[in-house]
């Protein structure tokens, strides 16, 4: 029976600590969804996943037109992003902004555009794995390939 309990116990603390080593700014219903784009980069690219953890340490929100980097370890969200209520969306930012915090915190010299046309493109990698991707987000990513190229 303990050794029941203690199994139970230590699976609880992992799953409350999925995500513990980047802090989420707790605002309106923004921390759930920023939650499951997380769960859904884990799931289904877990190398891109690993540079997320490693590179990003605080997830905040932004009221303004696109979501940006705060470097040299914070990913900040346009909360309209976070209004048109797609994790697939949610996450495919995040793995994107990921890579421009890879490049700054690796002093990885780098022309803009060639940096933001490799973030859109690390980004289409990751979409490219993951099912049921709303069309429009595959639209948009290679629409942005296609001005930075």
């Amino acid at each position: 029976m303990y050794i029941k309990n203690a199994i139970i116990l230590i699976l609880l603390l992992n799953t409350l600590n999925l995500f513990s080593q980047i802090k989420i700014s707790d605002v309106s219903n923004y921390k759930q969804k920023v939650d499951s784009a997380l769960y859904l980069i884990k799931r289904y690219d877990e190398v891109k996943y690993n540079m997320v953890v490693k590179y990003c340490k605080n997830i905040d929100y932004i009221i303004g037109t696109s979501s940006t980097t705060f470097p040299p370890n914070t990913i900040v969200i346009n909360t309209k992003d976070l209004k048109i209520n797609s994790i697939t969306n949610i996450s495919s930012l995040i793995v994107h902004e990921s890579y421009h915090l890879f490049v700054y915190n690796e002093k990885i010299l780098i022309d803009p555009k060639l940096e933001e046309f490799r973030a859109y493109n690390y980004e289409l990698d990751f979409l490219n794995q993951v099912p049921n991707v709303e069309p429009w987000i595959i639209r948009h990513v290679e629409k942005m390939i296609e001005i930075y190229n």
